[in-house]
């Protein structure tokens, strides 16, 4: 699929997506609290590396107080090297986070340098008084173990005012990106992309993140639903149909677009009460169907979007109907014919 059409798939999609989870994604603005937590820089190097790979990690590590306890700062500038080092690597294999030895080197290096940077509070200014997001991602990525990703994610967490816009591009995005044909030559042109998906859409980049990341699913399900992709080809799949209505179809290829139209109408649960109706045209062969759904949905904003991409492949024109005009033939054959 290309860059565009990508795009203007997710752009809708997730704004339908923004407004539904609108509360969810005010809720986790409020964690910007995290920020003033005297161990903050600590804290969110041990959330990085608990979720690191797998999200799961996070209730071993954090979520279980017994052995974030004995991970803590504090805790364990108390112990002698060896003895930190031992009990490092014991709670990250109890944690069962993954790959607990790596992680365990990574805990030690960011002890030592925390040290020699002269403690928490003086590396939590160093950091936040860095000038803007590039430098406090430089800065940020001077610790074992933290890259691009974690980088912006630390400051993102706590909704930090430079990381605002920004992508913390981890798995679940690439899946998405993946899933549409995608592929980015660098971190920084793969954020830019969904930076504008979420300009567009009326969002900043952090709450498309947050979306992403949360509610992965439901936008995986929606691209699983209405494409398939081979790299970067996109095919549609079959439209969505009664088997009467698909035998009606082959049986008569020469039957009126109206006629056709009338039949989806009666589909049993299509809803398209609303003021405007999407048209998406699918290709059936060699024919065109009009496919009415309502509108301002998700299925319904793919749909148009695919018949769209299947209309300027087959070089056929793109059109909208309203609702009230449904039942005007003339209207309709000047439209659709």
């Amino acid at each position: 699929m290309e860059k565009i059409e990508a795009h203007d798939f997710l752009v809708p999609v997730v704004k339908e997506l923004a407004k539904e989870k609108r509360a969810e994604l005010e809720r986790l603005k409020q964690e910007y609290s995290g920020l003033s937590r005297p161990d903050f820089i600590w804290h969110y190097l041990l959330q990085s590396f608990s979720t690191m790979g797998r999200a799961a990690g996070w209730a071993g590590l954090i979520g279980n107080k017994n052995n974030y306890n004995r991970v803590t700062y504090n805790t364990l500038a108390a112990l002698f090297p060896a003895e930190q080092e031992t009990q490092i690597r014991q709670v990250c294999q109890e944690a069962k986070i993954r790959m607990p030895d790596k992680k365990a080197d990574y805990i030690l290096g960011c002890f030592d340098y925390v040290k020699k940077l002269g403690g928490l509070e003086v590396t939590k200014t160093k950091l936040l008084t860095q000038p803007g997001r590039e430098a406090k991602i430089r800065f940020l990525q001077n610790f074992p173990g933290i890259g691009p990703k974690y980088a912006r994610n630390i400051m993102m967490d706590v909704y930090h005012e430079d990381f605002r816009d920004s992508i913390a591009i981890d798995v679940r995005i690439k899946a998405i990106s993946e899933k549409l044909g995608l592929s980015f030559l660098s971190y920084t042109e793969h954020e830019s992309f969904f930076l504008g998906v979420a300009r567009d859409a009326g969002i900043n980049g952090w709450e498309l993140d947050r979306l992403l990341f949360n509610f992965n699913s439901e936008v995986e399900s929606m691209i699983d639903g209405h494409f398939s992709c081979n790299k970067n080809k996109i095919t549609a799949e079959k439209p969505i149909m009664t088997r009467e209505q698909n035998a009606v179809i082959n049986s008569n290829a020469e039957e009126s677009i109206i006629a056709i139209l009338k039949k989806i109408y009666l589909v049993d649960g299509l809803d398209v009460t609303d003021a405007r109706c999407s048209v998406a045209l699918y290709i059936t062969g060699a024919n065109a169907l009009e496919h009415i759904s309502r509108p301002n949905t998700p299925a319904a904003i793919s749909a148009w979007i695919r018949g769209k991409t299947l209309c300027r492949a087959a070089g056929l024109p793109i059109r909208r109907l309203r609702w009230e005009d449904r039942f005007d033939e003339d209207l309709l054959n000047e439209k659709l014919l």
